[in-house]
């Protein structure tokens, strides 16, 4: 089955007023109630606030309710952008740039930075045709990932324009290269890794490490000649 790697670099966070629950005070982890994945580096958008108004936004590492929050200043295109963008719940209200004008409801957005993964391939630099059915690839990603999610892998080829999925082939310690050489000199053949998180049913942040590696061809069968003795006679 084909896997879907979706890279959520830039996370939409929509803004509803209304009150969310806030009985999740608690650190984020990938399983908290409503929560946002972004990928390590990657922007938080609002949206617009309307015309104007502005957003206000307090942030805490902990608790949806904090005594002292953090304020978070949106870039003018109302992004959360840098080392603002964290694990942690965001306080969100909406103002107007008027003066004396009161302050919306809180919305609560729990938010979950996934580290970047770093996949790697371990493999020969070449593989005998004839043996690539035997021919052992391992491959391997850090971080670990966090509790309440998990790491998938998916092999491809690629032949320099077009990546071609390998069917069934998601096994990062025991892969099995699938490129042969029927011809008489060597060939190049590129092997790629995928790695992403799993949260529930959707991929998240993907990774990918490329090896290439030669496929040798087998020599050309010699011509055996045996000689024969003649016969004899007594």
């Amino acid at each position: 089955m084909k896997k879907s790697f979706t890279k959520i670099a830039i996370v939409t966070i929509v803004v509803l007023f209304g009150n969310l629950s806030t009985s999740f005070a608690q650190a984020v982890t990938p399983t908290t109630s409503n929560v946002q994945f972004v990928c390590e580096g990657g922007i938080l958008t609002l949206g617009s606030p309307g015309s104007a108004n502005q957003w206000i936004v307090k942030y805490d590492a902990n608790s949806p309710t904090p005594g002292s929050p953090t304020t978070v200043t949106p870039n003018a295109s109302n992004q959360i952008t840098g080392t603002d963008v964290k694990t942690g719940y965001y306080i969100i209200t909406n103002k107007s740039t008027d003066a004396g004008t009161c302050e919306s409801e809180a919305q609560i957005i729990p938010v979950y930075v996934l580290p970047t993964l770093t996949p790697t391939i371990t493999a020969a630099n070449s593989y005998c045709t004839e043996q690539a059915g035997t021919t052992t690839f391992t491959g391997s990603a850090t971080p670990a990932a966090p509790s309440g999610a998990e790491l998938v892998y998916q092999w491809y080829t690629y032949d320099g324009t077009t990546e071609t999925i390998i069917a069934g082939q998601t096994d990062p310690a025991s892969f099995h290269p699938t490129v042969t050489n029927s011809g008489s000199t060597p060939i190049n053949a590129i092997y790629r890794l995928k790695v992403a998180y799993k949260v529930g049913t959707l991929l998240y942040c993907p990774q990918t490490a490329s090896k290439t590696v030669s496929v040798l061809p087998r020599p050309t069968t010699p011509a055996i000649t045996i000689g024969n003795p003649g016969t004899s006679t007594f």
